[in-house]
């Protein structure tokens, strides 16, 4: 009975603890393409619509945005976490003001904090 309980306990635990692929919940989402994060998120009910890669983007490996109700929403994805990190110290003045949904090497941007809470339910991460 001992056993069945921890093994209950355990499973529980890594449940709320999100154990999922590079922090997202949605299993489907290559958090390697900034196009397939958007489609998550639009799939998982926040609309984000017109998807526009842009291929000039200084730093991620993949860049785009969509739109979200006339608001603006940017998807990146980066080589590895340590580029990101480097990306956002350089640059991260520019961003100020915007709030942004962080995995591991992927960024989602945008302007309001109850917006981007709606996104992490979608794709995990982290909101800062």
């Amino acid at each position: 009975m001992k056993a069945r309980h921890g093994i209950a306990m355990l499973a529980a635990v890594l449940a709320l603890a999100g154990c999922g692929g590079s922090g997202g919940t949605t299993k489907s989402v290559d958090y390697t393409s900034a196009a397939s994060i958007a489609k998550a998120i639009d799939l998982g009910g926040f609309a984000c619509t017109g998807w526009t890669p842009e291929p000039r983007a200084v730093g991620p490996k993949e860049s785009g945005s969509c739109d979200h109700n006339g608001t603006p929403i940017t998807v990146s994805t980066f080589a590895s976490p340590d580029q990101m990190k480097s990306i956002l110290d350089a640059f991260g003045a520019l961003t100020a003001g915007g709030v942004s949904v962080q995995g591991d090497a992927w960024l989602v941007t945008l302007s309001d904090k109850a917006q981007a809470t709606a996104i992490q339910k979608i794709v995990g991460g982290t909101v800062k």
